[in-house]
């Protein structure tokens, strides 16, 4: 049925898109999202009279995944008597750990009694089922792993085990084997435990040895104009799609980019890792719920109600279009100025008689009107929040009732579609409501609980932070990345820029509940993981690009001396 020259494409997967695919095949659990974890944890604490923050519970959410990742099931019966051990004398420390341990037991039972598998149980689960699965190929290639916990490697035997032919790949360099290349050592090692394997080591054409000049500059600013101005003295010789500017913390530097590449007539794409949060579409509905909670603080409902994507409010019922709520919205961050407000409700409802008494003179009869114009209209927009937002009831039911409300008021119903960002902020709004969709879903999977408004806040903030901002449009051009992300691309000219000692090793953030000499004993990732981890990336960008990279550092930020790392 095939002929000679056939070709049967390759599946491309992560470990982790594997494992789900094999239990959506194999098993009849559902899979629990790893958002919705420290919210089930909140709830498992509340009922032990533990009102916890939402970051809290993410920390007990990471000490799960650790404890699932890296120490066998057979053995977690044994957790509280190692803590107890290791932490001996440290008291608050150990309350916290067998507090964190005790929350994961209840937090699989409740999973286990709905019917949900988390993200490393789906992977444990896998491991088991991988024979039941029947569209795993006979060719399996691993490709560019690094340093696999206990779990993924459990699951990769496994597939190496029923596979016929497996072909592993990872990162090696002979001169500088031990020291930048220790956790891509990790996986060779694991490899080599497995019957069958013939190691072969693939020589690239090396650059010159030689370490490349680092240069420096007064300041980040003057960093990216020094990087400018090389890309523009080389304009006619380079493929800008094959130049890459890559930085420890794209953060720091991107507002930069954005502005003084332009200035050099460079064109370029800019990567960043960019959560819903920061959407325009997303700040006026947080800064609405702000405003809410703070008894209408100025900033808060001045950009909330004069918020074009929330075209509802600050308009009446006899207006034919949207001039008049352009004019009230332009109006209402200088006039809620002159009339002194701060804060609170009686304030705003009252907002043109505040004026017009304080300021103590006689106005033209326009701008009266002008003022109790927009005195109605902010009534309008207090009145239809309040109806639809208050009171403060259920997680559940507050979602359901914002989801409302944003549609009562035309949330984002007056994008352009022919504008170039329509696609962008379009997605953020069916991700926002995705969000409210999950809330709902899951308070009425695990029960509803009544929360104050400032919770529900965290919530919903929590979500949004770790929920991913539709991409820009590709432009073209440089490309612009951080550090981790460039892995496995090879450019023609590298720009490896702001090389600090304090971006690079990246911060380092201690576990709040296992301290490093415990996560040691339980073989758990802990600061010389993560300076492996730096060196290991730092070095791969070093040597990804076939001419030798520009390296570069600043001297100072914001006035403060600044060291190469």
């Amino acid at each position: 049925m095939l002929g000679a020259r056939a070709f049967i494409p390759p599946m491309f997967r992560t470990i982790g898109q594997l494992a789900r695919e094999i239990c959506d095949w194999t098993s009849d659990h559902r899979f629990f999202p790893d958002e919705l974890k420290p919210l089930l944890i909140r709830r498992i604490l509340r009922q032990r009279n533990r009102n916890v923050t939402i970051g809290y519970a993410r920390v007990i959410g990471s000490f799960i995944a650790d404890i699932k990742r890296h120490i066998p099931e057979t053995e977690r019966s044994r957790i509280p008597q190692i803590l107890n051990q290791l932490l001996a004398g440290y008291e608050k420390p150990l309350n916290r750990a067998l507090e964190a341990f005790m929350t994961m037991v209840e937090y699989d039972r409740q999973l286990y009694k709905q019917g949900w598998i988390d993200q490393e149980d789906v992977i444990q689960e896998a491991t088991v089922k991988v024979n039941d699965f029947p569209l795993l190929p006979d060719v399996l290639i691993l490709d560019c792993f690094v340093a696999p916990n206990r779990l993924e490697q459990e699951f990769i035997s496994r597939l190496i085990e029923h596979s016929r032919i497996t072909i592993a790949s990872t990162y090696w360099s002979d001169t500088h084997p031990t020291e930048q290349y220790a956790l891509a050592a990790r996986f060779i090692n694991f490899i080599n435990q497995h019957e069958g394997f013939v190691t072969e080591q693939i020589n690239v054409e090396v650059r010159n040895a030689e370490f490349p000049p680092v240069y420096r500059f007064p300041n980040p600013e003057q960093e990216v104009i020094g990087i400018s101005r090389q890309i523009a003295a080389r304009r006619s010789e380079l493929n800008l799609a094959e130049v890459y500017v890559v930085l420890p913390r794209l953060a720091l530097y991107a507002p930069l980019i954005e502005r003084i590449f332009p200035q050099y007539q460079i064109p370029f794409t800019i990567f960043p890792k960019t959560t819903l949060a920061s959407s325009p579409l997303i700040l006026a509905v947080l800064e609405l719920l702000r405003a809410l909670n703070t008894d209408y603080e100025r900033i808060a409902t001045t950009a909330a109600f004069s918020s074009p994507y929330l075209p509802g409010l600050l308009r009446l019922s006899g207006d034919k279009d949207f001039k008049a709520r352009a004019r009230a919205a332009n109006l209402l961050n200088l006039t809620s100025r002159r009339a002194g407000i701060i804060k609170g409700k009686d304030n705003w409802l009252n907002i043109a008689e505040r004026i017009i008494v304080d300021e103590k003179s006689t106005k033209p009869e326009a701008e009266n009107d002008l003022l109790y114009d927009l005195q109605t209209r902010v009534r309008q927009a207090i009145g239809l929040t309040e109806s639809m937002l208050e009171p403060v009831g259920t997680v559940r039911n507050q979602a359901r009732r914002l989801k409302q409300f944003l549609e009562a008021v035309g949330f984002g119903s007056n994008l352009d579609p022919e504008d170039e960002w329509f696609e962008q902020l379009n997605s953020d709004k069916k991700s926002l409501y995705d969000i409210l969709d999950t809330i709902d879903d899951f308070e009425a999977e695990f029960g509803e609980q009544a929360e104050p408004r400032a919770d529900f806040i965290r919530t919903l903030t929590y979500l949004l932070g770790i929920g991913t901002k539709a991409p820009e449009k590709e432009k073209g051009g440089v490309t612009v990345l951080e550090m981790e992300e460039i892995l496995g691309i090879n450019p023609q000219t590298l720009f490896f820029a702001g090389l600090n000692e304090s971006e690079l090793p990246g911060a380092y953030h201690p576990d709040p509940i296992l301290p490093d000499s415990v996560r040691r004993q339980l073989n758990m990732p802990d600061i010389e993981w993560h300076r492996d981890w730096q060196k290991f990336h730092f070095w791969q960008v070093l040597n990804s690009s076939q001419e030798p990279p520009f390296l570069s550092f600043a001297e100072s930020r914001d006035g403060k001396p600044n060291l190469l790392t």
